[in-house]
């Protein structure tokens, strides 16, 4: 079900390994009426669709359905002595990871995973996401996004941030408390001066 490459195919063409892709998965039921004798399944969840199962190891789009998994089980008519379940990989699982509040940001979400047969650099200049960023800078994110401060300008922007939210707190409690912010931020006269009529009750 997992792509595959050139390595992979040879080594099926050598060994005789039939390969039953998506499309065919229902070429497998005759096959398993052929059954005879004792069975041990193992089921590889990267089978199934990445919508259905995203935390797999290799989760590969036009995968099986619940559903069809379920035939693919019902016929079967051989005694099963024992079973597994592979490739479950949860750390791929992007709700489960929001769940933890696992501090991780990303572009975008890769089944594929991180390298580790070469060695890294550290306190190098990278560019991330069109972000320069030298060592040292800080790295500030949330769930609105992420935001690269220089150093020589990270006690300033601290005061200013303190500042600011310190504002926005005090606005939020006006709004809670039923004022509009058409009148502390004094937008009513502006309004008028461009044309706008207010209607305070039913004419």
């Amino acid at each position: 079900m997992r792509t595959l490459n050139a390595h992979q195919r040879s080594q099926a063409a050598k060994f005789g390994v039939e390969i039953l892709g998506a499309d065919r998965w229902r070429d497998v039921l005759p096959l398993i009426a052929r059954f005879r004798g004792a069975l041990y399944l193992s089921i590889d969840l990267d089978v199934l669709e990445p919508m259905l199962a995203p935390g797999v190891s290799h989760p590969e789009p036009g995968g099986l359905t619940i559903r069809d998994v379920l035939e693919i089980l019902s016929a079967i008519r051989v005694p099963v002595v024992g079973a597994d379940i592979v490739e479950y990989n949860p750390a791929n699982d992007v709700r489960d990871l929001t769940a933890m509040g696992f501090p991780v940001w990303s572009k975008a979400v890769c089944a594929q995973g991180t390298v580790k047969e070469t060695l890294g650099s550290v306190n190098v200049p990278v560019v991330c996401a069109g972000a320069a960023i030298e060592a040292g800078d800080v790295v500030v994110a949330d769930d609105d996004g992420v935001c690269i401060v220089r150093r020589g300008d990270a006690e300033r922007v601290l005061k200013l941030c303190a500042e600011r939210e310190a504002k926005e707190a005090k606005v939020r409690a006006r709004l809670k408390a039923g004022e509009l912010g058409l009148d502390f931020y004094g937008l009513r006269t502006k309004l008028t001066e461009l044309g706008v009529r207010w209607i305070d009750s039913a004419e």
